[in-house]
């Protein structure tokens, strides 16, 4: 179904051919609503400004997410990690929220990811379940044991969110479908990374 909240630029186009009614079909109408018919796509377009602005869509809190998510990898911050996943997190390699946050911590304790920049493609959702592709380029520090053997390298990671009741989305599992630009699964990921 057609959300004008996730695309208000439909709006903002309405707006602009309610305008061009307008400029034609003035000429018809008495001079006394003349102007008012100018409040009609003006409306339009405030509207279409107002939910672009004030209202917050489940695609853009998953899209929040997960860039909280390649922000909290890239800055080594466990705290802020385990606020995002879910308490019944698990997939292949994790079976608990605690097991994942454990690993997150041991391979994060020294300096590893310099910058990391990540694309969303695929996003799915469906009630309050969802899912997504996420590319990520990981840029390693010079000093750390893995930038010492390559400069950096790239991920695919499948992520299923699960919306909470306070309506805000938690990661709820992760698969890495490719790794260096390799098919790959959690099992063909040195441990020592996660």
């Amino acid at each position: 179904m057609w959300n004008f909240c996730d695309q208000p630029y439909t709006l903002i186009a309405f707006s602009i051919i309610l305008a061009l009614i307008v400029s034609t079909v003035k000429g018809f109408v008495s001079e006394k609503y003349q102007n008012k018919l100018w409040l009609i796509p003006i409306f339009t377009l405030a509207l279409a400004f107002a939910l672009e602005f004030l209202v917050t869509t489940d695609t853009e809190k998953i899209k929040a997410t997960i860039k909280t998510c390649v922000k909290t990898v890239q800055d080594e911050q466990p705290q802020e990690f385990e606020k995002i996943i879910s308490p019944d997190y698990s997939d292949t390699r994790h079976n608990t929220k605690a097991n994942l946050v454990n690993n997150f911590t041991a391979a994060l304790r020294y300096p590893l990811i310099d910058k990391a920049f990540h694309q969303i493609t695929d996003l799915q959702i469906k009630d309050v379940k969802a899912q997504a592709n996420v590319h990520v380029k990981m840029l390693f520090e010079k000093d750390s044991y893995a930038g010492q053997l390559i400069p950096g390298t790239t991920c695919t990671v499948r992520i299923t969110l699960k919306k909470n009741s306070d309506g805000n989305w938690l990661i709820n599992g992760t698969e890495i479908t490719k790794f260096h630009s390799q098919d790959a699964t959690w099992s063909s990921v040195p441990y020592r990374t996660f």
